[in-house]
């Protein structure tokens, strides 16, 4: 089985793959690079492009999202845009008929440190730890894995229950 997790975006939008077989394994992380596209839709293009090509090369049965954070601090056009950014990677997946879960920033840190403030120097560690990792090559693609690994703990969670309810 393997866990797509994907941290949305336009600029860098991260993606982080693990394959669960008794605990996760690490496969592949990474970006995909929007930066010099100007227009909306021909980045939202260039991002489903992205997503289709990494489901098409690594086919996971199951893809995790970080829901949107919609900070005051942000102009709302931000905010919007990185909506369209998300919407787009969901309609992804669903186009390649794959379960998509969503979690937020705060669940996915919880999860993997303990707190729902952690940092991300803490985050960091704690994703390194999980899968034996020395490096990954950006904080949007460790972001993403932490996205695949709070999916593999909540997936976990769920089978175990079903254990004890028979």
């Amino acid at each position: 089985m393997i866990f797509l997790g994907l941290d949305p975006g336009l600029i860098r939008p991260g993606f982080g793959l693990i394959k669960i077989k008794d605990y996760p394994y690490y496969i592949d992380s990474g970006y995909i690079n929007i930066i010099k596209i100007n227009s909306l839709s021909k980045k939202l293009k260039f991002l489903y492009s992205g997503i289709s090509e990494i489901i098409s090369n690594y086919c996971p049965s199951e893809v995790a999202i970080e829901e949107t954070f919609i900070s005051k601090k942000k102009n709302i056009f931000k905010n919007l845009k990185l909506i369209q950014a998300r919407g787009t990677a969901l309609v992804c997946a669903a186009n390649h008929n794959i379960p998509v879960s969503e979690y937020s920033s705060r669940l996915i840190k919880q999860c993997l440190t303990g707190s729902g403030a952690s940092n991300k120097i803490n985050l960091k560690k704690m994703v390194y730890s999980y899968l034996n990792l020395r490096y990954i090559n950006s904080y949007d693609a460790l972001d993403a894995i932490a996205v695949a690994l709070t999916h593999y703990f909540k997936y976990k969670n769920k089978l175990n229950n079903k254990k004890y309810e028979k």
